[in-house]
Parts: C-alpha cells; sequence; structure tokens
C-alpha cells in the first residue's frame, strides 16, 4: 500500500470569514440538541432549526476548523470531561451570533440560554484556531472562562494564561498590518523597505494579516502576469482583494490533482498559479469544502497509521517465526546427526576399562570403522564412564523421538510464514479503509491481533467491508478475485461451484481467482484472462511470463491445520502470462 501522507493546510483568516459569513446566514437561532467529543480536540453539536437538523463540528486538532459536517463520526463510550460541561452549559441553548475579531483566526460563538435559576444569561464558545495553539474555550457571561480544550499556565511558556476561572484575554496580535485599513500610499510605505523589490510570498503573508502562502503565492503570481510596475500591480492586487473582502464576494474552491481525486488545498477565490497541472473544483460551500477536504485528508491519514500498525504487526511476526523456524532446523540438524551420540555410549560402554573419571575425553578403539583407529570421545568430568555412555544414549533417544516432532513443528513454522507473507502481500495490496479493516479482522480470526475489547459472549466472525474484484471476460465469464485471505477462502470453498476453474500463482502469495463456468466449457482465451487476472492481483504483478496454476474448484482443499486461505490442489495444469493492466481493467466490472 502506497500513501502519502496527509497534508495539512492551515485555515486562513479569510476562509475563515466567508465561513462565519455563511454560517450566521445559516445557524442564527439554532438550538443545541446534543453535543458530541469524539476525539480531545473535536466537539460536534447537533442543531435543530426549523428547517431540520445540522450538526457544527469544532476541530482545534492537527487540522483546526469550524464548518457544518455531514459526516458521521464514531464517539467514544464514555464522553470526555469538556464534553460533559459543555453538555451542561449549552444544551438547550440557542446560537445568537458568530463573529471573528479582525482578521484573526478565531471564532466567537455567542449562545442565549438560563443559568441555574432559570433566568437568562449568556455563554460563548471561543475556537482558537491558530495551529499548534489552538483551543477551545468556554465563557461565561462575565467573561470568565468556565474551562477549556487546553489549559495554558506560565510553565506553559506562554505569555496568556488561559485557566478556568480567569478572565478571557484574545491572544497577542503578531504586529502584522490589516491591509483592508490602510490606504495605497501606507501600503506603498509597508512594501517599499523592501530595497524597492517586490516581497517573496514568506515576507508578505507575514506583513499583512488575513493573508496564507497560497493567498500571497496568487497575488504575487497576478502582479506579474500584469507587467509594468511589479509594486504597483501588487498594490492593485491589495485592494482588489481588500475590496473583495468588503463585499463578502468568496467563491468556494478546492484545488484537486490534475486526476481530480486527491485534494492538494482550498481557497475563498479561484487560483491562477498552477495553470493545467491542478484542477479546480467549486463547492456548493464553504462547509461542504472544509468537510470533504479534512475529511479525505483524515481518512487518508487515519489509512496510513492504520496500514503501518498492521505492517508492524506482520513483519514482527515474520521476524519471530523466522528466528523460531533457524532454531527448529538447527536442533533437527542436530537431530539427525544422533547416530554419533549411540556410537560414542557404544564405544564407552565397550572401554570402560580405559576410560577413568574426572577427565573431559578418551581415545578409545572406533570397531565401527575397519582397523579400529583411536578416535576421541568426549566426557563430563562429573559422571563416571558408564553414566556418560548413559547420557549418550538417553541423549539418542531423546533425538530420536524429537526427529518426528521437529519435522511437524518445522513444516507449521513454514506455513505460518507463507500465510504471513501472504498477509504482506495484501497489505501492499489493499488501497482502502475498508480493505484494511478486512485484514484487520483476519488477524483477529488468525490470533496475531488481540481485540482489546471486552469479551462478554462468542461472536461470529465479522462480516465482510468489501466485495471480491468482479471482472468479465471478453467473451462473457465472469471472474471474481479476493482481496484478503478469508475472502479468498470465502470463495473458493463456498461460493464457487466445484464445477468453476480456480486460478492462483505458483509458489506466489496472491488472490484465489474464480472462472464462474455455470456448467459451460470456457474458452482458451477466457482462461487466458483469468490466469492474468491472478498473475495482476498478486505479489508477481509487474513481473513477465507468471506461471498461474489452474484447476476444477472441486480438487481444491483446505490445507489440514492451515491458516486462512491456504489450501492444497490437484490434477492442475500451468499458464504462463504476462499481466497487462489495460487489458484487465477493460476487463474489470
Amino acid at each position: 500500500m502506497t500513501e502519502s501522507g496527509a497534508i495539512h493546510v492551515p485555515l486562513d483568516a479569510i476562509t475563515l470569514k466567508a465561513v462565519v459569513s455563511e454560517l450566521n446566514e445559516a445557524l442564527i437561532g439554532a438550538k443545541v440538541d446534543k453535543i458530541h467529543q469524539p476525539d480531545q480536540q473535536t466537539a460536534v453539536l447537533s442543531l435543530r432549526l426549523p428547517r431540520g437538523a445540522a450538526r457544527l463540528l469544532v476541530s482545534t486538532g492537527a487540522s483546526p476548523r469550524i464548518c457544518l459536517t455531514g459526516e458521521k463520526i464514531e464517539n467514544p463510550t464514555s464522553p470526555p470531561m469538556f464534553c460533559m460541561l459543555l453538555r451542561k452549559h449549552l444544551t438547550g441553548a440557542k446560537i445568537r451570533a458568530f463573529s471573528q475579531p479582525g482578521l484573526e483566526r478565531i471564532v466567537h460563538i455567542e449562545f442565549d440560554t438560563l443559568d441555574e435559576l432559570g433566568d437568562p444569561s449568556k455563554r460563548t464558545l471561543t475556537a482558537e484556531l491558530i495551529g499548534r495553539q489552538a483551543n477551545l474555550i468556554l465563557q461565561g457571561a462575565d467573561g470568565r472562562i468556565i474551562d477549556c480544550v487546553r489549559r495554558v499556565d506560565l510553565s506553559a511558556r506562554e505569555r496568556r494564561q488561559v485557566l478556568p476561572g480567569m478572565f478571557y484575554r484574545p491572544p497577542e496580535s503578531r504586529g502584522r498590518v490589516d491591509f483592508r485599513t490602510i490606504s495605497r500610499q501606507e501600503l506603498r510605505s509597508v512594501l517599499q523597505p523592501l530595497d524597492g523589490g517586490v516581497p517573496d510570498e514568506k515576507r508578505l503573508s507575514s506583513l499583512f494579516m488575513g493573508l496564507s502562502p497560497l493567498v500571497a503565492r496568487e497575488l504575487l503570481f497576478r502582479a506579474s502576469e500584469k507587467g509594468g510596475d511589479q509594486l504597483d500591480a501588487l498594490i492593485d492586487e491589495l485592494s482588489e482583494l481588500s475590496e473583495r473582502i468588503g463585499r463578502d464576494a468568496f467563491s468556494p474552491v478546492m484545488l484537486v490533482k490534475a486526476d481530480g481525486v486527491a485534494p492538494l488545498d482550498y481557497s475563498f477565490m479561484e487560483i491562477s498559479q498552477y495553470g493545467s497541472a491542478v484542477l479546480q473544483k467549486r463547492c456548493r460551500s464553504f462547509s461542504e469544502m472544509l468537510d470533504e477536504f479534512y475529511l479525505e485528508k483524515e481518512r487518508a491519514e487515519r489509512r496510513k497509521k492504520r496500514f503501518h500498525e498492521l505492517n508492524r504487526l506482520v513483519s514482527t511476526a515474520q521476524e519471530r517465526k523466522a528466528r523460531k523456524l533457524a532454531l527448529q532446523e538447527e536442533e533437527y540438524m542436530r537431530a539427525t546427526d544422533r547416530e554419533k551420540l549411540k556410537k560414542y555410549g557404544d564405544l564407552l560402554m565397550a572401554g570402560l576399562h580405559l576410560a577413568e573419571k574426572g577427565v573431559d575425553k578418551v581415545r578409545l578403539p572406533d570397531f565401527y570403522v575397519e582397523g579400529a583407529p583411536e578416535i576421541e570421545v568426549p566426557l563430563d568430568k562429573k559422571l563416571s564412564p558408564q553414566q556418560n555412555a548413559q547420557r549418550y544414549y538417553k541423549n539418542y533417544s531423546r533425538m530420536k523421538n524429537a526427529e518426528a516432532a521437529l519435522k511437524m513443528q518445522i513444516g507449521q513454522t513454514e506455513r505460518e510464514l507463507l500465510y504471513l507473507e501472504s498477509v504482506a502481500d495484501e497489505l501492499e495490496r489493499a488501497e482502502t479503509a475498508s480493505e484494511l479493516q478486512d485484514i484487520r479482522e483476519e488477524l483477529l480470526q488468525s490470533g496475531y491481533l488481540k481485540d482489546k475489547a471486552p469479551k462478554k459472549t462468542a461472536k461470529k466472525p465479522a462480516s465482510f467491508c468489501t466485495r471480491p474484484f468482479e471482472y468479465r471476460t471478453s467473451d462473457g465469464f465472469p471472474v471474481l478475485a479476493g482481496r484478503n485471505n478469508r475472502q479468498n477462502e470465502e470463495l473458493t470453498l463456498k461460493t464457487a461451484a466445484k464445477g468453476d476453474l480456480w486460478f492462483h500463482t505458483q509458489k506466489i502469495p496472491g488472490s484465489h481467482v474464480i472462472l464462474v463456468c455455470d456448467g459451460k466449457t470456457p474458452s482458451d482465451k477466457a482462461k487466458s484472462e483469468a490466469a492474468m487476472i491472478a498473475a495482476y492481483h498478486s505479489r508477481a504483478s509487474a513481473s513477465a511470463r507468471v506461471p498461474v496454476d489452474y484447476t476444477q474448484v472441486r480438487f481444491v482443499k483446505k490445507l489440514p491445520g492451515g491458516k486462512c486461505g491456504m489450501v492444497t490442489y490437484k490434477n492442475f495444469e500451468t499458464a504462463i502470462v504476462t499481466p497487462d493492466e489495460k487489458i484487465i481493467g477493460k476487463l474489470k466490472k
């Protein structure tokens, strides 16, 4: 599985202004019905409106944001303490207003509610969406902090304390200029100290409030496209942006890769700096844009995290089994060399009169060899010659009995290594969270992963999150390919008919592939395409001339004592194929 890490794009102040304007239009008068806290940094307020329900998400985690969400987020069984506090103060409250101070990444949500005596009161939930310092702070009617997600005291090396009982103070401004409030001449004076040149994106975003690196880059790009004096052109762009903000002329635009799938960034206006390399997806609202963008990024992050967890588990199990196999094979080699032990015992019994107690070796004639040359026999000083001989006989008997057991254990360990290799191949080919969940369930059933949930009653194996891959040969025969070992076993031993054809790469981890015959005789072309599909869904997908065995399903049996998906088969033929992604893409349903 190949996945790039999630890109944490900060929510800039101008986009936040557009979000606040949108929320004011949509949620004024909304009543708080329920409050959940899926994790320590995220609060979700379920709201009731005359026209229906809505959910407001406020996150102060890796991707700070506030927006309406349509995603159903899983909640913990026990709500955090801050969640219980929010429920106490805000359940039943009505939203009065959303406000943003200047071009700061701060949102105040004001609520009308009732106090403990039933008198009208006010609560304010402040979302400070400022990177690592992000915080969610609940204040009373007098402006005192009731509590917050991230408590800050003097030991945190911050100038501002955020603790229950203190009056709320906003974070200190970083000294940047609000370009909306100054004239063109003042804009020029701010920019001119840069030796008459034009600042780069980093410098520009550090000079003015609200300018993210993306927007700063866009302004510089547009100024360069105009030609002429670049400083004048940049001032023109800043003035136009100021006028746009004043009119609330915002447009939610998501930037996606040219394949139209992976989200890269977003903005409140069209972005032209990337040309045709990046597509611009218009969204119906800023909430929809933020919800889609960050949830997809968080899904990718969770997939990546789950992949690495499972991959580490499988790799560790493989290393342990490999060490175990090496020890077993070493022990087996000693067991197969046991005749020397019996020989030493025989020689000692025949030459007891030549051996003395207290020595660590003795030279005795070897009557098993013609001419009876003398050989050296090791001894234990603490034992008598007769006791040494008895020890050799005892070790010989033990090794004789151990050989058969070791042979069985080695076979079992080799099968487990093959199974783990197949799971590692599944992980490498998994593309979605559902596929990873199926693999996780398989590892749970196989005993390689322990279920942390308390066991109340024996439960049935979880159903599959995914379906097998479905294809149709060019002459109309359905083909199914399992995504993991559980699915392979289900497909081969339960779903497929006895007369269907079963395909699998020869001695290479991969999917079980079923060519559904429905009582018909498949053509050579259908068999060749099914073999190609089997090669494609295997570790040899990038190889040429891949051997693929195939036989009727009736000749495929579960390997006795084997792990999930491990089978044995007979009466097979072998096809040599080279997987072609274009051909397989055309066959996929």
